[in-house]
């Protein structure tokens, strides 16, 4: 039987090329494109701080057409071809902590809100942070230190290889991750902020009057494209006036099973909640040759990805723990150790269908994650990113995330969005074990080298679907 191992976050994610240095080697996702009035928003493209193309130009000849998802020193790859890169140990270890903490606290939130299936995205909250301890000093730079698991001096690096990580294409998949700032007409921002958020996170830069309603669709078609139309309108509202910066991370993922489920087979079935049976349409795998997860107290599936180190890990207790229960049980290594204990079985396997759609407010999850200083007006210190109106001092107003989500006979699509507003204060072969997650399941989109999570979701209650 095949056993599932585990090593270095790199290896065969999609096939692709890794260019040494900042985003000014690396082919930025930014087009040189202006939303709007020129006059009113301008954007500097990731990697190209200060260049022409910021005035509204023609788009510079060494950047990629929009919606091509190139990005970041990352060129498409052969099928099967292995990936270059290599994220050292230590900055592998403080993503995986800050991950499963994230999501802890995060989910527990949900649940004491009554919310049903949350989804979330530890690389997209992550990358946003990254944005936002940038600019940081003082006791802000401690808390973000301690939130990333990182020392400031590592930032870059980390970043750099979490933009290359996450922007990779292989024959069978896709991966891409677009970061931007939003700078209100009425903010002092450092030169030397943008700069580095542009060459070493490949942000697109942004000028715009952050409360008026042509920012706001800006924003909506900057989110709608970088997540291939999965996450059509993220505002519904314009910014609040004290709002002075906005950072986002989109993250987009286009995986085709290794295995793909025959729509044939796949049929209605009931799916027991905890308030009652649904029916809903199941994928189905009768006898096929599955990633098995088996030990006391929990089981579940491991499914990969074509051409890549990424899979979808589905567990469920079996011991009457819930979901978030069986999550605050995690950590990061025992994560890594249920991918690599993944055995290749024969296994009458199903599962829902899933479409699902989420959005959280992850203000009080990050400020219970260490980051109370940084959310409070006259304690935080932003100063490495400006000032506010009048030299208003800056602090994190808020943190949301928006999340969607589908896994279908042939793969799973996903995408987040997370947004950071920097306000001022004005088995055996013989014996088949039967798999059916018909019941309240934990699932992750994870690396399987790594152990690290893309998504993350609980599924409570699937929305009702027709099979076939």
């Amino acid at each position: 039987m095949k056993r599932y191992g585990l090593g270095l976050l790199a290896g065969a994610l999609f096939g692709a090329a890794v260019f040494a240095g900042g985003c000014r080697d690396a082919q930025p996702q930014g087009t040189g494109e202006v939303f709007g009035r020129p006059q009113e928003i301008e954007e500097t493209s990731g990697g190209f701080y200060g260049t022409e193309e910021a005035s509204g130009g023609e788009p510079s000849a060494d950047l990629p057409a929009p919606g091509t998802g190139a990005a970041s020193g990352v060129s498409p790859g052969k099928a099967g071809e292995p990936a270059a890169l290599q994220l050292p140990e230590e900055e592998e270890e403080a993503f995986g902590a800050f991950s499963l903490r994230f999501l802890q606290e995060a989910m527990a939130q949900a649940q004491e809100e009554g919310v049903e299936n949350p989804l979330l995205s530890p690389a997209s909250a992550y990358m946003a942070m990254l944005m936002a301890a940038c600019g940081s000093d003082g006791v802000s730079r401690a808390e973000f230190e301690g939130l990333l698991g990182l020392s400031p001096d590592r930032w870059g690096e980390c970043g750099r290889a979490w933009v290359r990580f996450l922007n990779q294409e292989a024959e069978g998949l896709a991966v891409r991750s677009a970061n931007s700032v939003w700078v209100d007409e009425e903010a002092e921002v450092r030169d030397e902020y943008l700069e580095q958020v542009s060459q070493e996170l490949c942000a697109d830069v942004f000028h715009a009057r952050l409360r008026s309603e042509e920012t706001m669709e800006a924003v909506n078609d900057w989110v709608e494209e970088r997540t291939d139309g999965m996450i059509p309108r993220f505002r519904t509202e314009p910014y609040e006036r004290m709002v002075r910066l906005a950072l986002l991370n989109a993250l987009y993922l286009d995986a085709r099973w290794e295995e793909p489920f025959e729509a044939r087979l796949t049929r209605e079935q009931a799916f027991y909640a905890p308030d009652g049976e649904i029916e809903t349409a199941f994928l189905r795998d009768p006898m096929g040759l599955r990633g098995y997860v088996q030990e006391a107290g929990l089981e579940g599936v491991l499914l990969p990805y074509r051409d890549s180190s990424l899979a979808f890990l589905a567990l469920r207790a079996t011991d009457g723990r819930t979901p978030q229960e069986l999550l605050a049980d995690l950590d990061f290594e025992r994560l890594r150790a249920l991918i690599g204990s993944a055995q290749e079985t024969c296994l009458d396997f199903s599962m829902p269908k899933l479409e699902i759609e989420y959005r959280q407010d992850l203000s009080e999850v990050f400020g219970k994650l260490g980051l109370r200083q940084t959310m409070t007006f006259g304690e935080a210190d932003l100063t490495g990113i400006g000032r506010g109106t009048d030299g208003a001092p800056l602090f994190i107003g808020s943190v949301c995330q928006a999340a969607r989500l589908e896994v279908d006979e042939d793969g799973t699509r996903a995408a987040a969005v997370t947004e950071v507003a920097i306000e001022d204060g004005a088995a055996a072969w013989e014996e088949v074990p039967v798999l059916c997650l018909d019941s309240p399941f934990l699932y992750f989109v994870v690396d399987t080298q790594s152990g690290a999570p893309l998504f993350a979701g609980v599924l409570e209650r699937p929305a009702k679907q027709a099979a076939g």
